[in-house]
């Protein structure tokens, strides 16, 4: 009889165990990865950051998708903000949301500010960082060379899972994911 006690008692512990917060978020999962492949090679994206609540409405919000930093948590609006281990990453600039912050749902690029928009997408490979300024690097922006762009975000708490598609006409469509938090950066540009 003791030991019946003692083995529901265990029972009791590992079943207590086992519904700790851990896996309360069901959208952190380790096994994505973060990356985006272009023209057959794959890119990785580990850190994420956000410039949040800015514009007129302050509606808008900036994600940087990295494989360096941003120092300090803090963006000056030039080059110079960045780790020297930065080779390559995507920005998704002015996404617009009816409410402030980054929301769940889908974000189509559209050069003019509408409600669930993208106005800019900008998609950086071998870049040169040097004393924490980018002094060269490869790109392709919206400036005549992105056609199409989805960004669909799916958000709980701090964790977002964000899934990209970027049509191109000269390298074709970019497919990525990013995985994560997106840590709050300061825009301080004037």
């Amino acid at each position: 009889m003791k030991n019946n006690s003692l083995l529901i008692g265990l029972l009791i512990v590992i079943t207590f165990w086992s519904c700790s917060s851990d896996d309360d978020n069901p959208i952190q999962n380790t096994e994505i990865e973060s990356n985006f492949i272009l023209d057959g090679t794959n890119f990785s994206i580990p850190n994420g950051f956000i410039i949040e609540n800015f514009g007129f409405n302050n509606n808008q919000q900036t994600v940087f998708l990295l494989d360096g930093l941003i120092i300090n948590k803090e963006y000056y609006g030039v080059g110079c903000d960045y780790s020297t281990n930065l080779t390559n990453g995507i920005i998704f600039n002015e996404i617009v949301s009816s409410t402030n912050g980054l929301q769940s749902g889908t974000y189509n690029y559209h050069p003019n500010q509408n409600d669930f928009t993208i106005e800019d997408v900008t998609v950086l490979t071998n870049i040169v960082v040097e004393n924490n300024c980018v002094v060269s690097s490869e790109s392709i922006t919206s400036d005549g060379q992105i056609t199409k762009a989805t960004l669909d975000v799916e958000r709980e708490g701090n964790s977002y899972i964000l899934d990209f598609s970027i049509n191109t006409k000269d390298f074709g469509t970019i497919n990525g994911t990013y995985a994560g938090n997106l840590q709050l950066t300061q825009d301080l540009s004037e």
